[in-house]
């Protein structure tokens, strides 16, 4: 069967302040993609967000979160649509779409289902309907669990606005459902040694509690002029492929009450040939979860992770088919059901030293575990915070919300620390936001330095 690729376009959380600078403007098309969301938001009565993609200084994922929740709506679907053009532009095909949860709007307007401009319209419209329905308070919690056990964990508790709302594999689901119920889910897990994380978002997704706002956002879906896709779009909510108008208006109704099957959904894909998965957006989410679901002879490509030039970007969709391996360090971000929910416990470093042949080049460093004991303290130290906050799954920016003119003041102090030539011009080392990425950066960096003179 001949191989092949699919875009996954994420949902919440896939947001990183400024992720397009520097290569938006290579992309006529992800330059319009932007340009339009600006001119139907301003049209409507809004503030434009491109800026938020283009600007590494913008709020950070927290704060938008916290404090303008329908601008972060915005930008997660501009940046879905103008990474997958500017990923075009380069020259690597979709054969095949896929989103996750919010993420299948974008997925539909790639694949020319629906155009930008009535997409965002469809996005403010949706964000009235919850102001107008004002919809029960809470939220969601991911569990490192399978489905058929939180389904059990749910039934124990056995209430009808308490669901399973996104299944995202063998240790990756999410439940939704009032704040007090959470927190007894929370509860059972804790006494049953499951793993339990509430996700930062406003309301419980994926719930038939949201149904009257799913209603009211319906009446505004019927007269959008949706066609066939131009790519095959395979929908994780209805659980086959979209192929007509019909199909996309139920996907539009009832998007916000059904479950997310997304590992369903990444089966569906593979039986179907699909070997290389390229992540659409902000992170590593969702190819984060193809590793944990399928078979580990794929291609899991991320290459907006963090902030790249266009080369890095270049080299990064086109590198060799290889397996992706524990040992490679993935951002973590606790944001989205998806991002939650996928994040296992990282694999133990290896804490051996390294060895460096006498007549290697670089600087001799520490071994992994003793660089992260001292980037800990260091960070700990300098940002004024407990150092048993400092950890692997802890990112920076998204979940303390430290800005770029501390990380490089600390990370100016660890190149102290460990001898560290300055960084290449074209770096940015505020794209490195959590532990395993700075240990990344730091041997990098010691790979570079000259080596030492007799």
């Amino acid at each position: 069967m001949e191989t092949r690729t699919a875009f996954l376009f994420p949902g919440q959380g896939s947001y990183i302040p400024g992720i397009l600078s520097g290569i938006v403007e290579r992309s006529p098309r992800a330059e319009r993609v932007l340009a339009t969301v600006d001119e139907v938001c301003t049209a409507e009565g809004r503030s434009p967000v491109s800026h938020l993609l283009r600007d590494t200084n913008s709020p950070s994922l927290a704060e938008l979160s916290a404090e303008r929740p329908d601008d972060l709506e915005l930008v997660l679907f501009t940046g879905g649509v103008a990474a997958a053009e500017i990923l075009a532009h380069l020259g690597l095909r979709a054969d095949v779409v896929a989103g996750h949860s919010f993420g299948e709007i974008s997925a539909l307007t790639f694949a020319g289902a629906l155009n930008v401009s009535a997409v965002v319209r469809l996005i403010l419209r949706r964000q009235q309907a919850f102001r107008d329905a004002s919809p029960p308070e809470g939220g969601m919690i991911a569990l490192k669990l399978d489905a058929r056990r939180t389904e059990h964990l749910v039934g124990l508790i056995d209430h009808p606005h308490l669901v399973l709302a996104v299944d995202n594999g063998p240790d990756q689901c999410v439940v939704s459902g009032p704040s007090e119920l959470l927190t007894e889910v929370y509860q059972v897990a804790h006494a049953a040694g499951v793993d339990g994380t509430r996700l930062r978002v406003a309301h419980p997704f994926h719930n038939p509690v949201l149904r009257e706002v799913a209603d009211r956002l319906g009446t505004h879906t019927a007269d959008l002029p949706f066609q066939a896709p131009r790519i095959p779009t395979y929908s994780a909510l209805l659980g086959r492929y979209m192929t007509t108008a019909e199909d996309m208006r139920e996907l539009a109704h009832v998007h916000l009450v059904r479950p997310v099957r997304f590992h369903n959904a990444l089966l569906h894909l593979h039986r179907d040939g699909v070997r290389k998965f390229v992540e659409s957006g902000p992170r590593d989410a969702l190819t984060t979860v193809v590793d944990s679901c399928l078979p580990r002879h794929l291609t899991c490509v991320a290459p907006l992770r963090h902030r790249v030039s266009m080369a890095q970007l270049e080299s990064l969709v086109f590198q060799e088919d290889k397996t992706p391996s524990a040992a490679e360090p993935v951002p973590p971000h606790n944001d989205s059901p998806a991002s939650e929910a996928s994040r296992l416990p990282a694999e133990a470093a290896d804490e051996s030293p390294v060895e460096q042949p006498e007549d290697a080049g670089g600087t001799a460093l520490p071994a992994d575990g003793d660089i992260r004991r001292e980037l800990s303290r260091l960070y700990a130290t300098h940002l004024e915070l407990p150092e048993e906050l400092i950890t692997d799954d802890i990112d920076l920016e998204a979940d303390l919300g430290i800005d770029s003119i501390k990380q490089l003041e600390v990370f100016a102090k660890a190149r102290d620390r460990f001898g560290l030539p300055e960084p290449p011009e074209d770096l940015r080392v505020t794209s490195y936001t959590t532990l395993p990425e700075i240990i990344e950066l730091i041997r990098r960096l010691a790979s570079t330095a000259p080596a030492p003179q007799e």
